[in-house]
């Protein structure tokens, strides 16, 4: 049987290296190098929370453009871009070709990118749009509202834009599937500012823009003097996650008690000095180290969307997704974090201890994995093992016997008390019979 089906030439293109990306090995990957960008699958959604990564005032590259509940702030795209190139001296064409130049790498960025998108100008006019939207938006930020060539009464760029509007353009800038690439930011600030970008020191410059514009909405963030990221919420994964540790000894994996277990075992908990979730849970001589974890409205969408970035980019690591895991261990009930809270290690900004446990544990955790080579479970392992010293153990369940209970302490104390009275009445009753003999 002749076998000219189109899925038989599919897989025959595959077979030869000429799929995807046109390289060797492209079956191998599964996947093209260039994408960066995506939508996030249905599966992660049904696990979590599917407005967690969902736009709530603009959109920002294609996923959701056109989404009649982002299309108002359309019309002051259009001003930013107005604004952003009078105040540049340089003409429209100057920002559009620069798009234009990288107008393929942008694509490319954007896993299975609707056919509409690779055809005329819609592409490059979305692009130039909503890149200089975002720097005008960043301008705002920096300069707290007070932008001198915008009316004072502005609805968007002014400081009732700074008020109202920018927390909310913050939490959809850190969306997995309204991310624009960092590259397109760097030729517009290029044109806008007459700077060469592509230096080493501009990439750091970038990146650290990006840092400084989402610092206030995350905590445990450090400067990030690598290559230019690919958008800013890569950059945000890799300020947030710091120095990588990895496994130092090949244990089995093991569970962890929670914090109030632990804490009756003698185990201390401290504020760790390291910056980054990736080597800041560490546990040494008794004491856990934990970086500072700051959770509001918005932390279930961040955390969320970093973890969708890891779980749907080959090479973004595990380290944000290995510290959920964490967490779902330390954390079972309202008494751990309000422990953590009293460390200063949790800043709990949801209303109650038990919402931040019911995140943590109903929806954050959801599908979390370890990577094999992740030190936290080095550190899961140490606790462990100090845990179930039977000394350990001992004081433990004398705690959690004695002292959880206030009615229970009581009793001890009144039973030391009679044993002691009654050790002294006997006391009392022998020796004088001694002294008479």
């Amino acid at each position: 049987m002749a076998m000219s089906s189109r899925w038989v030439a599919e897989i025959e293109r595959y077979i030869s290296g000429d799929a995807g990306d046109g390289s060797p090995g492209a079956m191998a990957r599964g996947s093209m190098l260039g994408h960066s960008i995506y939508r996030v699958p249905q599966y992660i959604k049904n696990m979590t929370n599917p407005n967690a990564y969902r736009p709530q005032v603009v959109s920002l590259g294609p996923f959701h453009h056109g989404d009649p509940v982002l299309m108002p702030m359309e019309k002051h795209k259009c001003r930013a871009v107005a604004h952003l190139v009078n105040r540049s001296g340089r003409p429209l064409k100057d920002f559009v070709a620069v798009v234009e130049e990288i107008k393929l790498q942008l694509q490319d960025a954007y896993e299975n990118l609707e056919d509409k998108w690779n055809q005329g100008t819609d592409f490059v006019e979305m692009m130039l749009k909503d890149g200089c939207f975002l720097l005008e938006m960043a301008r705002v930020f920096q300069q707290n509202g007070r932008v001198e060539d915008y009316e004072p009464d502005d609805s968007v760029f002014s400081e009732h834009g700074y008020l109202y509007l920018i927390h909310y353009i913050k939490s959809d800038v850190i969306l997995m599937e309204n991310q624009l690439p960092l590259l397109l930011l760097q030729k517009l600030i290029s044109v806008a500012y007459n700077h060469d970008f592509q230096l080493a020191d501009g990439a750091s410059l970038i990146n650290n823009w990006v840092v400084h514009f989402l610092c206030d909405i995350v905590t445990s963030v450090t400067p990030v003097n690598d290559h230019l990221g690919l958008h800013p919420l890569d950059v945000l994964q890799k300020s947030m996650t710091g120095i990588r540790l990895h496994r130092q000894r090949p244990d089995t994996f093991c569970s962890m008690p929670s914090a109030a277990e632990l804490h009756e075992t003698g185990i201390h908990f401290k504020l760790s000095t390291t910056e980054g979730l990736g080597g800041g849970v560490t546990f040494v001589g008794g004491v856990l180290n934990i970086p500072k974890i700051y959770l509001d409205d918005n932390a279930e969408r961040i955390f969320l969307n970093l973890m969708a970035f890891e779980r749907l980019h080959p090479g973004a690591g595990n380290d944000v997704t290995a510290f959920v895991f964490f967490l779902d261990y330390l954390i079972t009930t309202a008494n751990d974090v309000a422990l953590l809270r009293s460390k200063e290690i949790i800043k709990n900004d949801l209303g109650s201890d038990k919402a931040v446990a019911d995140l943590i544990n109903k929806t954050l955790a959801k599908g979390t994995v370890l990577k094999e080579d992740s030190s936290i479970i080095d550190v899961l392992t140490d606790v462990n093992a100090y845990y179930k010293k039977p000394l350990n153990k001992l004081r433990a369940s004398f705690i959690h016997t004695y002292f959880s209970n206030p009615w229970v302490f009581f009793s001890l104390i009144g039973a030391v008390i009679l044993l002691v009275a009654t050790v002294m009445q006997t006391a009392y009753t022998i020796v004088p019979f001694y002294k008479n003999k």
